[in-house]
């Protein structure tokens, strides 16, 4: 899985601990962040997005990159994981789930906005746009929801399982319970 949309973002070394490199894309305000690797294997790169200039220019002149991020950053901001050098995103795209996404290696299914993952003793039920059923079952979670911000992220899936399923005909297909 590739992040073909995403920025080359030029990375500075910081003294820190915790974060090797930072960088920032301002035409697109994206964040970019490598924390260190593992033996002579570069650390990943993640990519915090819709972050304001002034925010990267407070990271850039505090005194603890680990504290300014853990405080400022990672609670505040979606991110997308960069490719490795394998070439392998482990994570889902941001267009495909916006606001969760495999946190890492693990597979542990993480929000975006926080990095927390959902914890194991939680049961989580996945739709996919080329189940017949589940823009309908959408619109009835849809009709349920209360918070208008909410809604409209709703909403937006809808539109694109709706835009997939006009587009990917071919593909469309009766939910089972199949493991593969």
């Amino acid at each position: 899985m590739s992040n073909s949309t995403a920025p080359t973002i030029a990375l500075s070394p910081v003294e820190s601990s915790q974060i090797t490199a930072i960088g920032y894309h301002a035409e697109s305000r994206t964040l970019a962040v490598q924390f260190p690797g593992r033996g002579a294997n570069p650390g990943d790169v993640y990519h915090y997005l819709n972050v304001a200039p002034e925010v990267f220019a407070a990271f850039q002149a505090s005194e603890s990159k680990g504290k300014f991020f853990g405080a400022e950053v990672r609670p505040k901001y979606a991110y997308q994981k960069q490719p490795g050098a394998d070439g392998i995103v482990f994570g889902l795209a941001l267009a495909q789930e916006p606001k969760y996404t495999t946190g890492s290696r693990d597979g542990r299914i993480c929000n975006r906005a926080n990095g927390k993952p959902i914890p194991d003793d939680e049961p989580v039920f996945i739709l996919r746009a080329k189940d017949v059923t589940a823009t309908a079952a959408l619109r009835a979670y849809h009709a349920a929801v209360t918070d208008p911000v909410h809604a409209q992220a709703v909403q937006l899936r809808i539109d694109a399982f709706e835009a997939f399923a006009a587009t990917n005909q071919d593909r469309m297909k009766v939910p089972d319970t199949a493991a593969a």
